[in-house]
């Protein structure tokens, strides 16, 4: 093979790897990420970001994520709700901070009057992002899994992710970071 055809072989194996790369990305679910107000130390989620149209029907994201500049991973939004308007959860929660941080039940607690539970994306096990992979979240790394409430479901992780306080009016949702 002379010098011309090898550069010319090696060029499209090059334009050919790119495109299956494109092409296969193009094929995995894309997580979205909410638009966010920061007021304090909250979050402030619009509940119109778990809500999308396609083909004229309205539909319900399981989850949005969100990143916070005090973190290094993002943190999960997971609507808990099935089968429920967004709009079916108005009440805001009652419960004080200092009865939350009382009790270390806090991937239980963060949904006390609310649907929703803020968890961050990185695995007790050894610091990866996690992965959401439908109700779960899955650690890329060593295959840990926890629920979408931060409870470990598969080892090597032995410890529950960190959860965020969620509270909910009318219009917003608020995690506490």
């Amino acid at each position: 093979m002379d010098r011309n055809m090898f550069l010319k072989s090696c060029g499209v194996a090059c334009v050919s790897g790119a495109a299956i790369t494109a092409l296969l990305e193009g094929c995995t679910s894309a997580n979205y990420y909410a638009k966010t107000l920061i007021a304090g130390n909250k979050i402030v989620i619009p509940k119109t970001e778990f809500e999308y149209v396609d083909d004229g029907q309205k539909i319900n994201r399981q989850f949005v994520l969100v990143r916070s500049a005090k973190n290094k991973y993002p943190i999960c939004v997971h609507n808990n709700s099935t089968g429920q308007s967004i709009g079916d959860y108005n009440t805001a929660e009652k419960i004080t901070a200092e009865q939350k941080f009382a009790d270390h039940k806090s991937a239980e607690l963060s949904t006390a009057n609310t649907p929703y539970t803020a968890l961050l994306m990185e695995c007790t096990h050894k610091g990866c992002e996690l992965r959401v992979n439908g109700e779960y979240l899955v650690c890329p790394c060593h295959g840990s899994e926890f629920t979408n409430k931060g409870v470990v479901q598969n080892p090597p992780a032995e410890k529950n992710l960190r959860t965020f306080i969620v509270t909910a009016d009318n219009e917003n949702i608020y995690v506490e970071v």
